[in-house]
């Protein structure tokens, strides 16, 4: 399993910095149109909406596989060992919820919205919002994967 994980993460570098390229191009491009040819380029704007939720969506995974969100740490931090393992478990379960509550909502959103189309682009919305809901099954699926080593008493970091 630690393969495929550390497989799906190269995958997911490999597409955030992409998306990264993409959108500095794009965006470099609007700010050299519109300041220097006074001449704006409409879906610069409808290209960023799409790319930086997909950004924030797949750098949250990454996130979650190395387990750096710094509140977290913070207060993982303050404990003994021994309830440091009772306070991951914690966590880990709070995040299960919190991501399989998103997971749901953001499902129920795409499919909403699936038939309504971005103004110059034309493409569904749920290209959008889509991309909430990979995020939070991927990172659930990490999050998971990580209770069940923490459970096995093995090193839950996965790299």
């Amino acid at each position: 399993m630690n393969k495929i994980i550390n497989k799906m993460e190269k995958a997911i570098n490999f597409i955030c910095a992409l998306l990264v390229a993409f959108l500095t191009i794009v965006v470099s491009t609007e700010v050299i149109s519109r300041y220097f040819f006074c001449f704006p380029i409409a879906i610069t704007t409808e290209l960023t909406n799409i790319t930086f939720p997909w950004i924030t969506a797949l750098a949250a995974i990454v996130i979650t596989i190395h387990e750096e969100n710094i509140s977290l740490m913070f207060v993982k931090e303050k404990f003994s060992p021994r309830m440091k393992y009772y306070v991951e478990i914690l966590i880990n379960l709070l995040s299960i919820t919190f991501c399989g509550i998103m997971v749901k909502s953001s499902i129920e959103l795409s499919l909403q919205l699936r038939t309504q189309t971005m103004a110059l682009l034309g493409f569904s919305k749920i290209i959008l919002y889509g991309s909430f809901a990979i995020g939070f099954i991927m990172m659930t699926i990490v999050l998971i994967y990580q209770l069940i080593l923490k459970l096995r008493g093995k090193d839950n970091m996965v790299m």
